[in-house]
């Protein structure tokens, strides 16, 4: 029986990183950095090619033109390989978790996201645990069908879907969780797959969609929130999305101002999304008085999506529409499980 294949994707981030002896402020390396201080790959019951996609970055410099190379690489080597497992840096993972969920359309084979809180060359780096269950999971098959045919990421031992996680720590190991949907496994001695929550997989030829807008935007509310803001974004045409942070279930206030700017804004053709600024439950605008007039004036609801994946989710609609009626019923679809 042959060995799956996996390909191994590097981006940079902490994982590969490494103290300037100088500045004494951590750098990324290159991938061969990585792969001296993982011996253990070699014992691997799997192939694993090795992709080095650009000179390795922080996370924080990721950019819409990043996800499309890796949608790029990822459509080049789908029917050469069983799985992909991308090392990624922590600050965006989530962001790029959702981009790629909503990207590859028809999906049927793993992509595993993953990398540490501290660099690999560090004595109690949690990278090393990170990447071998990954590429463990990425290998997986049931029937001859992979496991977990769709995107995720894979971090302190919880496989979590992509477009569900958030980053909610700096400090701990465990740094994403994944508030309103289940973890799709859990690994302690074996590997336990809750196999009821995970995509059954996409059919049909895997689809691109590569076209990314950036003319998304977000306001917070908060008390004391200037509604003169969201007048200023409409006049000056700075986008063509606006997602509100709005109170609890999606609650803005009966407070004049604000519901006159959004009103405006729906009226003159531009997408509103009302997001929820709770990390847990649901948008629900017909619960209360305060916010049931946004659905009256056309805003649309983020329900139980994170906010990296109501942001992306948004670009590439926006990015792979012809107009923004078409992007607003896009955005409206349920792609990959990123909501109820």
């Amino acid at each position: 029986m042959s060995k799956p294949q996996i390909a191994l994707l590097y981006t940079g981030g902490t994982i590969g990183m490494t103290e300037d002896p100088t500045s004494k402020r951590l750098v990324p390396l290159d991938f061969d950095h990585i792969h001296q201080q993982i011996p253990e790959l070699g014992k691997i019951e799997a192939d694993i090619s090795f992709h080095q996609l650009w000179d390795p970055i922080d996370s924080s410099d990721i950019q819409p033109k990043h996800w499309k190379a890796l949608v790029e690489k990822i459509s080049e080597l789908y029917y050469e390989v069983d799985g992909f497992v991308v090392l990624h840096g922590t600050d965006t993972m989530a962001y790029t978790a959702s981009a790629l969920s909503f990207m590859l359309q028809n999906l049927s084979k793993p992509v595993i996201l993953t990398g540490s809180q501290l660099p690999i060359g560090v004595l109690r780096t949690d990278g090393k645990e990170n990447i071998i269950s990954a590429i463990e999971i990425a290998s997986a098959q049931r029937n001859g069908k992979p496991v977990v045919p769709e995107v995720c990421i894979y971090f302190e031992y919880k496989l979590l879907r992509g477009n569900r996680a958030t980053k909610l720590s700096t400090e701990h190991f465990d740094a994403f969780k994944s508030p309103n949907y289940p973890e799709l496994a859990e690994a302690g001695v074996d590997i336990q797959y809750k196999y009821h929550y995970i995509d059954s997989g996409r059919f049909g030829k895997l689809n691109c969609l590569k076209e990314v807008s950036t003319r998304v935007g977000q306001i917070r509310l908060f008390p004391g929130f200037d509604a003169e803001l969201i007048s200023a974004l409409l006049k000056n045409n700075l986008y063509d999305a606006l997602i509100v942070a709005s109170y609890g279930t999606g609650n803005i206030g009966k407070e004049a101002p604000i519901a006159k700017a959004l009103e405006q804004w729906c009226a003159s053709g531009k997408i509103l999304i009302n997001a929820t600024q709770c990390v847990y439950g649901s948008t629900y605008m017909d619960k209360y008085e305060s916010s049931a007039n946004l659905r009256e004036i056309g805003a649309i609801e983020s329900y139980d999506m994170t906010f990296e994946a109501c942001v992306t989710k948004a670009m590439i609609s926006l990015g792979n529409s012809g107009s923004l009626s078409e992007a607003k019923q896009q955005f409206c679809g349920n792609w990959a499980g990123e909501q109820k």
